[in-house]
């Protein structure tokens, strides 16, 4: 998929880092100077004594894919180097000590005492979320052709409803209250949030995007609505999202839905529930998701944007770490809609007291249609192919 496309899917993110030093240390060391007693020898000694149970259940991740990372950090830019004239921390030490913190909500202070390096030290943290959030491109990816025919494939096997090429959702990432634009970050529900915008199309592989919560009802669905490059499969979303030929959201329930939208409703919830479980499973792998406690708005998206490229580096790699999901009921985006000036093309409207020919379909609403075929499926196919659809591209 064309670069261009990534860095749509990936928000915001910048590659460049999170701020100077001074700002650095002042998002992390708040205490005064005080004498520390620091667990010796945590990595050399404690760690390879870990069974391989034990170190999945604290780094969410097996050795084998820790040592791909550690192994592919040190061919790096981003390789370990000497701080302050001081012997510098290893590569596994840099690596094991950002995972820990990814993983675990406790403090960076806490974090540093237990790999007993300064505090300082979180320059390291840095380079290392750095260059999880370049490589962003080899592991948060747009399925080829190929695989996405296998995946509307899996996709119309849980209900029924072909060229499914996956579904949306967004995730509300809690922080707390930044200095800058902090009305930015309010969300409708009333605290501080980052919202991570994913497609899961596949087990649960997720593309990404990223923005806060304020921009993304019309920044980030104009930017979508120019694109022009086309396919034949479309997303499924939630109520949140506009009717286009490229999303397909459920028929708003006023009362009056007929039988045959009942059904679609629940075979589109059926299949697009895949998208929340995947958000819990992010959390669940990543605790650090459920809340940031640091300020620097830099750092926390290059943080959240390594945890989905650690995610999806994880399922590459068929990494079986037993994961616990987390219930996001209270995180999930199902806020809706502004659609001011923008240009959203719902054929539905045409189609409300209309019968349509099922050999014209392809001239009206998507989702209509597909829930009329669903409906006669016992009596007449009518193979989804036929309509066009567009969907994230340039062009």
């Amino acid at each position: 998929m064309d670069m261009l496309v990534m860095d749509l899917l990936t928000g915001t993110l910048s590659e460049t880092d999170a701020s100077d030093s001074s700002d650095e240390d002042d998002q992390f060391i708040k205490e005064p100077p005080t004498k520390i007693t620091r667990i010796e020898n945590f990595v050399e000694e404690t760690v390879p004594q870990y069974s391989d149970a034990v170190f999945q259940e604290h780094f969410r991740m097996c050795r084998r894919v820790v040592d791909f990372i550690i192994g592919y950090f040190a061919q790096s830019a981003y390789k370990a180097a000497s701080i302050g004239g001081r012997d510098k921390v290893s590569n596994e030490k840099a690596i094991l000590l950002s995972l820990w913190y990814l993983a675990n909500t406790e403090t960076f202070r806490q974090v540093a005492d237990r790999f007993n390096v300064s505090r300082s030290a979180h320059r390291c943290l840095v380079r290392v979320i750095t260059f999880l959030a370049s490589i962003k491109h080899e592991y948060i990816v747009w399925p080829c052709k190929n695989e996405a025919k296998h995946i509307g494939e899996e996709f119309e096997k849980k209900q029924g409803i072909k060229n499914v090429i996956g579904a949306i959702d967004g995730c509300h990432i809690r922080i707390n209250k930044p200095k800058l634009n902090q009305d930015s970050y309010v969300n409708r529900k009333g605290y501080h949030s980052i919202l991570l915008q994913g497609v899961m199309y596949i087990v649960e592989n997720l593309g990404l995007c990223m923005m806060p919560d304020c921009c993304v009802n019309q920044h980030y669905m104009q930017r979508l609505q120019k694109m022009k490059t086309y396919f034949i499969m479309f997303l499924l979303g939630d109520s949140a999202y506009p009717c286009l030929n490229w999303i397909v959201p459920p028929f708003k329930d006023n009362g009056n839905l007929t039988v045959q939208q009942k059904r679609f409703n629940y075979k589109h919830s059926s299949t697009r529930i895949c998208v929340e479980n995947a958000f819990g499973l992010l959390k669940g792998r990543f605790r650090r998701l459920t809340h940031f406690e640091n300020l620097d708005m830099h750092l926390i998206v290059k943080c959240i944007m390594a945890c989905c490229v650690l995610h999806n580096l994880c399922l590459k790699e068929g990494d079986d770490c037993e994961i616990t999901e987390v219930n996001i009921s209270e995180d999930v985006s199902n806020d809706p809609q502004r659609q001011d000036n923008l240009p959203v093309n719902n054929r539905r409207e045409q189609l409300e007291f209309q019968k349509i020919p099922l050999n014209c379909v392809f001239h009206y609403s998507v989702r209509f249609a597909i829930s009329k075929v669903m409906y006669h499926l016992k009596t007449r196919l009518v193979e989804i192919h036929q309509f066009h659809w567009f969907i994230i591209g340039v062009a």
